[in-house]
């Protein structure tokens, strides 16, 4: 289930835009994945499944219980999933390319920046440059974000 929980240093950001969003939508706070992925398709957007590795993500299951989740969820409307991210290990990162590949998602990166909050972590390149995204990443989430604001 999506669950929605903006931390302290966000909250005017979630009061002025998200909340307003969500209430128009008529969504609760907690949008059950499967009425969440086709609102967000509707509106034009790519889904990706951010730091699965962390508690806010699948931590906590094996890697075999992580497959059947993403599988689960690409059959839901999923459309890819971090293959880097800032704080993955090797064996994280090879894991989300094995995914990524076998369930044809698409490759997408995040550093985790949030500001002063997160010291060490910079924008673009995450820890000790720890995230590198190649152009043909963002090229290919503008290509599927271009195809999703075609007229139908």
């Amino acid at each position: 289930m999506v669950q929605i929980f903006p931390c302290e240093g966000s909250q005017p950001l979630w009061d002025q835009y998200l909340n307003p969003a969500v209430r128009e939508l008529g969504l609760t706070a907690r949008a059950n994945i499967e009425k969440a992925l086709p609102i967000i398709h509707k509106a034009g957007g790519v889904t990706s499944l951010a730091h699965f590795h962390k508690g806010i993500g699948l931590k906590g299951m094996i890697r075999d219980e992580q497959e059947k989740a993403i599988a689960e969820l690409h059959e839901m409307g999923l459309d890819g999933m971090e293959a880097q991210y800032s704080s993955y290990s090797a064996e994280d990162a090879a894991f989300a390319a094995r995914m990524i590949k076998k369930h044809h998602l698409l490759a997408t990166a995040g550093t985790d920046f949030h500001g002063s909050n997160r010291p060490g972590v910079e924008l673009g390149t995450g820890t000790n440059g720890s995230v590198c995204a190649p152009l043909e990443l963002f090229t290919e989430i503008s290509r599927r974000v271009a195809r999703c604001l075609l007229p139908r």
